[in-house]
């Protein structure tokens, strides 16, 4: 039914729902893209491939059009029949300009990709960069956020490692984001030891935790800790001192979350004796010792 109400909407806008009653190749085209039809798309960009940077009466063109039905056809989980990637092969052959922000999302075809719940993302990604599409630009219009947070954010190892791999930027406070994403729907204040010893039990923690720590493991292998800010240096290991995760706050020990920061170090281990994680304190102290920090 969904599927049905979307397509209606652009094939009777375009050709009143023929391809016969089009009254143009750039119809024929938004009609092609519309009704899953690549070979009609094929034959129409193949004649005149200037077609694909013609602009419809909203102003948006048909590279545009097609990004942007294929995040609705993703977003309402209708993608898994829709052959995209014959598409987007048959546009590159244009040399279009994949830069762009598309109107009605504000988002780069990179940023439209890397948010979309499909499974054939890298896939894509691979194309659009071999194709010219820049990973060190902002993904949404007017913002400030780095086309990772997209990986961060729906929690997918795969894209992260990808776009590390390809010089995906990484902002200073990218470390500490991992560890918001797991910890951020839960409180972090005035909770027994009881109460947070169930959420550490629960299935979601469990999981999102294993997320964290794979996670770090990739970023750590692209960037410093010691290049993160200080600010990002204490946001990751307090809320693990919060849930008392003794293992996760050794790990980042051993990596040198502090080896050159006395004064958060000196910070993190009131944080720990103020919520009473004694043992957690214990290896920050030792640490201080071992690096010979004195504390003013």
């Amino acid at each position: 039914m969904k599927k049905m109400v979307l397509i209606a909407v652009l094939v009777f806008s375009f050709c009143i729902g023929s391809e016969s009653k089009c009254n143009s190749q750039s119809e024929r085209l938004l009609f092609a893209i519309s009704s899953n039809n690549c070979k009609v798309a094929k034959e129409i960009v193949n004649k005149n491939p200037k077609i694909v940077f013609e602009t419809n009466e909203y102003g948006a063109d048909n590279m545009e059009v097609l990004f942007t039905y294929y995040y609705v056809l993703a977003n309402y989980d209708l993608w898994q029949d829709y052959d995209f990637n014959c598409f987007l092969d048959t546009f590159l052959q244009a040399k279009p300009n994949l830069n762009f922000y598309t109107q009605e999302l504000n988002l780069t075809p990179l940023g439209i990709v890397a948010g979309l719940p499909t499974s054939n993302k890298i896939e894509i990604f691979d194309k659009l960069l071999k194709a010219g599409a820049d990973i060190k630009q902002m993904p949404l219009k007017d913002s400030d956020m780095e086309i990772l947070y997209f990986a961060i954010y729906n929690k997918d190892l795969n894209l992260m490692e990808y776009l590390l791999k390809n010089g995906a930027p990484i902002k200073k406070d990218f470390f500490g984001r991992i560890i918001f994403e797991w910890l951020s729907s839960y409180k972090t204040k005035n909770q027994t030891n009881d109460e947070i010893e169930k959420i550490r039990k629960s299935k979601d923690f469990i999981q999102d935790r294993k997320w964290a720590l794979q996670s770090v493991d990739i970023f750590l292998k692209y960037a410093d800790i010691k290049d993160f800010s200080d600010k990002d240096r204490l946001g990751s290991i307090n809320p693990l001192t919060y849930f008392n995760d003794i293992e996760f706050v050794k790990k980042l020990v051993n990596l040198g979350i502090f080896d050159d920061k006395k004064e958060l170090l000196e910070k993190a281990i009131n944080y720990a004796k103020e919520n009473r994680r004694f043992e957690i304190a214990e290896i920050l102290e030792n640490l201080k010792a071992k690096k010979a920090f004195k504390v003013l």
